[in-house]
């Protein structure tokens, strides 16, 4: 990933409805976008437990997009775990693939512009990524 910026694209969350992400960097001041895959992704599955914790942050926006599911497994995912952000289906690999990374879970950190701040893979512990994201909250 060597993008400034977070590619604009419109995907549907689990109701159908296409959100469009330059709406949605527009709520908060900085938006977490986390692309997980619950199928063959220890790391997505291990991770999860943090992010509901990090959407309770007023400061941030946390948007989960998700493949490599059926639609209906990944609704039933969703609220078996108690997820409390929003989460857009990524049918087509169509993001994953603008983005261009391989493993999952992929964590970016961008301002309401879509400017890029942080990314980490799954390689990153998720700790230390919301110490660098308190930093930059924190900065302004």
């Amino acid at each position: 990933m060597e993008e400034s910026c977070i590619p604009f694209f419109s995907l549907p969350d689990l109701t159908g409805k296409k959100r469009n992400v330059s709406e949605l960097l527009k709520e908060k001041t900085h938006t977490l976008f986390i692309y997980f895959s619950l199928l063959d992704s220890l790391p997505c599955i291990a991770e999860r437990w943090v992010w509901p914790e990090i959407a309770k942050d007023e400061n941030i926006r946390v948007i989960g997009i998700a493949y490599h599911v059926s639609e209906r497994e990944l609704v039933d995912w969703v609220r078996n775990a108690k997820i409390n952000f929003l989460v857009l289906f990524d049918k087509d690999l169509s993001v994953k693939k603008q983005l261009g990374f391989e493993e999952t879970p992929v964590k970016i950190f961008v301002n309401r512009e879509g400017e890029i701040l942080l990314k980490a893979s799954y390689k990153e512990p998720i700790s230390e990524f919301q110490k660098e994201m308190e930093k930059i909250i924190n900065e302004k």
